[in-house]
Formats: structure tokens, C-alpha cells, sequence
């Protein structure tokens, strides 16, 4: 079969005997056929075990374990992302199956022997229900026999234009079967993300411009929301044209240690393997012997060819990255899922509406009224005389803060941190002005309190908006202002001890060890005094 482009839609199925082995034969199996949809039998995966599967660059994987997480089974596909196939009900039935608009069943039975009752039984059905089976030689071939397990079932045989059978025992004991369908398929679109590139600015430009934000009126707008605003647009004019927003195309990883060289060799090696079956097949035993010993060879030579440039691979990239954990941790963990459940890169498909986890996420218990009455109660039963009130700030307490502060994320106003150091020469004393107003006026600006929220899986299977935890991303001038009153309020109850002693959360210089050692000293404590 040639790879040449199909505008048709491509179909395949395949008895994978476990997705947990076979990885790499997978990947390039994929990648020479380029199925649009390809449906698996047998995964051997439970369902606690399915965000641990393959994944393969631009395809995401729907699947439906046995039922009871009993042993063995399991069904899926493999949809290219582009074409956004529905999960469908199924029909009440034994059969182990996971609908899309075809079905994709286990039947276990032999179309090669049609005396047999199984083989009977399931030509007699699908002549009932107006069906056609496609698939026309052996799927799976050993030693001693060959059968045809694995079927296509079609009820429009007239829009398949052709179908292979390519056999891999690398891969599984069954054969991948490819056909192509007279379908128009959707064309994906490119994905980008948008990223400023700051390491890239000139120094002596970048000075210049800033030098020249003073001509914002920053000082003349009384009102802080106004100011606010003003300071977000002079920052965002400097950086739109010193570093422009750029579109960077978003491309799957692939797995790079399977190079064209070792996909060359796989090709003749799955040559060798079907010469040998047509050996087999015209009985000339000792040209099938000849011809598996050339099979094997090869095998032996793809076999170990993998495991050569894996580990070069490897070895290159964790001595390339050797002081840069951080981002090789990162790859390790794109390259291989394990232990990363939340790899799935969509949401399924009934909770993946932001509007509706907007809304559940907002209407959580509670409400804005304020309760006089305990307020009054805690005036009443103050632990001290002191009165807490937030303090004005310098600029050396606003720098000292901005330090302190490690994420590199952007709110909706599209400034992070780094952004606000570089204009620091000019607009440090406008950010600590915006502060103090805010302080003495009793006033949070309004863009302050706006968040980006991204829904993020709390872990294993979501079914419900409750099975997500909303991680949101605020402003950065808004984290310089909570901390600054963070900071004045820690001091004030750390000054008029006013915290348990053996509170350790959320107290600087203390943690879960230091509240394991206060809760050994208590037990030992209470075992002296029994004694």
C-alpha cells in the first residue's frame, strides 16, 4: 500500500493484545498507514488504567473497558482530533462493544470455515440486518494455521474502495486492516498559541520607549480603576512593539527515536514476513523456511536498532538538560504518561461546556450579606486591645514583593511578571501610588478581580462539573497587592499571638514536619503521664 494522500475517510482495526506492549510497533504502524479511525479490540486495560494508554501524536483514544474490570478485554478507537467523533449508545447486548457510527464487536469466530454453526450463525445475521463483511483473507496466521477473526462490517460495501491486511507479529498475532471510504473528512485546522519572546528585546530601544511611558497621565486620574487601566495600556504599548505577541503552530510530539531509517527497516521487515506467508501458502516448505529465517534476522535487526536509538536519545536529552530539570521532567512526562493521569488533552464531551462550568462553579453555597451580629461578637471577644489597620507602603516594600513572586503566568490583562521587572525603572513608583490609593481609599480595582479559570480533572474518570477543580489566574498587580496586606496581617497576628502554637499551616517556618513533631510531642506527653 503507498502512502500517497487520501482525500477518503480510512479506516482500521486492529487486535492489539494489549496496548501496554508494543509501543513503539504501534506508533510506526500508525504513522506508515495514517488511519483516520482505528478501532481496537482486546486493549487488556481496566478502566483505572486507560489514562496510562499510548498516546499517539494527533489521535485521541476512546475507550470502554470490560465491564467489571474483569481480566482481559476492552474496546477503543483511535480518532484523529480533527474529526471529533461522537460516542454513541450502545445496544443492549453481550457483545463487548464501543459505538461511533460503526460497531466494533469481539465475535471470536472463523469466516474462513463457514460449515461451522459460529460461522453460520454470523453470516445468517448480517444478511438479516443487510450487511456486508469486507474482509476477505486471514487476519490471524501462525505456525500451524490461519484464520479470519477480525471482520468489517459495513451496510455501504459500495464506498469501500479497497482493504489490506497488513500482519505485525511485533505488534499483535493479529493483523492491522486498513480500508479506505469514499468519505469527505474534515480538514484540521492548525492550532497556535501566542508567546512573546522578552529574551529577544533590545536593551538601548527598550530604554528609550520606557523612558518615554512618562508621558502617561498617571498621576491625573484621581480614580485607582482609571489608573489601573492606564498602567496595563503604557505597559502592553512598550511590549506590543518590542515583543509582538507571536503565533507558534502547535505540533504533537513524536517519538523521535523512530526514525525514518528504523521505519525503512520495519517495512522490510514486514515484507520479508508476507513473502514468507505466500511461501506458506503455495506449500514450497523450503523456500518458507528460507524466506521466515530472513524474517527473523531482520526482526532481531529492528528489534535491537529500537533499543539503540532510544537509549542514545534518552542519553543525549538528559545530558543536554542536565540543569534544566524542570523542562526535562516536563518531556519525560509528554513521552511516556505513566503517572500523569491528566495527559488527556480534552475534556469529554458531556462537561465540556465553559459556560455551564462558569455556572456551577459560581453558584457555590454562600452569599455577600454580611452577618452584624458576628461582627459584633468578635469586637465583643477581641484575644487584644490592638486594632489591625493596613499600612501604606514603599517602594522597597513593593520591590521586596515583586521578588517574592516565582509565577511567570498572564492574567486576562496579558502581563505576568517579568513584564512588570523590565518597566520597574519607571513604573515602580506609579504601582506603589496605585497600591496606596488603593489602601487608603478601601478600594480592590475591578480588573483586579476578574480571573482566567481552567477546568483541570481532580483524577481518574470525570462525569461531572464536581469531578473538576478550577485553577484561576489572577492579574499580577493583583498578587502584589494581596501579599502586601498578607504580609502587614501575618505580622499583626504573629505580633499579638494570636495564633495557636501548634498551628502549622500557612505560617512561615512551619510545615507538615513541624506539625508531626508537635503531634509526637503530645503522644509522648501523654505516655509519661499514664506512667
Amino acid at each position: 500500500m503507498k502512502n500517497s494522500k487520501s482525500y477518503g475517510l480510512k479506516l482500521g482495526l486492529l487486535n492489539v493484545r494489549s496496548l501496554n506492549t508494543g509501543r513503539d510497533e504501534l506508533l510506526a504502524s500508525i504513522d506508515r498507514y495514517k488511519p483516520d479511525i482505528l478501532a481496537l479490540n482486546e486493549t487488556w486495560l481496566k478502566q483505572y488504567e486507560q489514562n496510562y494508554a499510548l498516546v499517539v501524536p494527533g489521535y485521541v483514544l476512546k475507550h470502554k473497558a470490560r465491564a467489571g474490570d474483569a481480566r482481559g478485554g476492552g474496546v477503543g478507537f483511535y480518532v484523529r482530533k480533527e474529526l471529533r467523533a461522537r460516542i454513541k449508545l450502545s445496544p443492549d447486548s453481550p457483545l463487548e462493544q464501543l459505538w461511533l457510527e460503526l460497531i466494533i464487536p469481539d465475535f471470536n469466530v472463523d469466516m474462513l470455515q463457514p460449515e461451522k454453526p459460529s460461522c453460520r450463525e454470523v453470516t445468517e445475521f448480517l444478511n438479516y440486518r443487510n450487511l456486508a463483511q469486507i474482509v476477505q483473507e486471514p487476519t490471524r496466521v501462525n505456525e500451524k494455521n490461519s484464520s479470519l477473526l477480525d471482520l468489517v462490517i459495513t451496510d455501504s460495501p459500495e464506498i469501500c474502495n479497497c482493504i489490506h491486511v497488513y500482519h505485525n507479529p511485533d505488534l499483535s498475532d493479529h493483523a492491522m486492516i486498513i480500508t479506505n471510504l469514499n468519505v469527505k473528512k474534515t480538514k484540521r485546522a492548525p492550532k497556535f498559541i501566542w508567546k512573546r519572546f522578552l529574551d529577544g528585546i533590545n536593551d538601548d530601544n527598550f530604554s528609550k520607549d520606557l523612558q518615554n511611558m512618562k508621558r502617561f497621565k498617571f498621576t491625573e486620574n484621581t480614580n485607582v480603576n482609571e489608573r489601573v487601566k492606564c498602567l496595563n495600556e503604557a505597559i502592553l504599548l512598550i511590549f506590543n512593539k518590542h515583543a509582538p505577541l507571536k503565533g507558534m503552530k502547535i505540533c504533537e510530539m513524536a517519538m523521535p527515536w523512530i526514525t525514518d531509517n528504523i521505519k525503512f527497516m520495519m517495512l522490510l521487515r514486514d515484507k520479508a514476513l508476507n513473502r514468507a506467508h505466500t511461501a506458506k501458502k503455495v506449500k514450497n516448505i523450503q523456500k518458507e523456511r528460507t524466506r521466515k529465517d530472513y524474517y527473523r534476522s531482520l526482526k532481531n535487526l529492528v528489534n535491537g536498532a529500537l533499543d539503540r536509538e532510544k537509549s542514545a536519545y534518552y542519553t543525549y536529552y538528559v545530558n543536554k538538560n542536565i540543569n534544566k530539570p524542570k523542562q526535562m521532567w516536563s518531556y519525560f512526562k509528554q513521552s511516556c504518561p505513566l503517572g500523569n493521569s491528566n495527559h488527556l488533552s480534552t475534556l469529554p464531551l458531556s462537561v465540556n461546556n465553559p459556560n455551564a462550568i462558569n455556572d456551577f462553579f459560581l453558584n457555590v453555597p454562600g452569599n455577600e450579606n454580611v452577618d452584624h451580629s458576628l461582627i459584633q461578637l468578635f469586637k465583643e471577644q477581641r484575644h487584644s486591645s490592638n486594632i489591625f489597620e493596613i499600612k501604606q507602603v514603599t517602594e522597597e516594600d513593593i520591590l521586596k514583593t515583586i521578588s517574592s513572586i516565582s509565577t511567570n503566568a498572564f492574567g486576562h490583562d496579558d502581563i505576568n511578571i517579568q513584564m512588570v521587572k523590565l518597566t520597574l525603572p519607571v513604573t515602580l513608583p506609579i504601582i506603589t501610588q496605585i497600591i496606596n490609593q488603593s489602601i487608603s481609599t478601601n478600594t480592590f480595582p475591578d480588573s483586579w478581580k476578574l480571573a482566567k479559570v481552567k477546568p483541570i480533572p481532580k483524577g481518574g474518570k470525570v462525569e461531572d462539573y464536581k469531578d473538576l477543580r478550577p485553577i484561576s489566574i489572577l492579574p499580577v498587580l493583583s498578587k502584589i497587592a494581596e501579599r502586601v496586606v498578607c504580609t502587614q496581617l501575618t505580622k499583626f497576628l504573629e505580633n499579638g499571638k494570636m495564633l495557636p502554637e501548634i498551628q502549622s499551616g500557612f505560617r512561615t517556618g512551619y510545615s507538615t514536619a513541624t506539625a508531626l513533631a508537635k503531634l509526637r510531642g503530645f503522644s509522648d506527653d501523654e505516655d509519661n503521664g499514664a506512667g
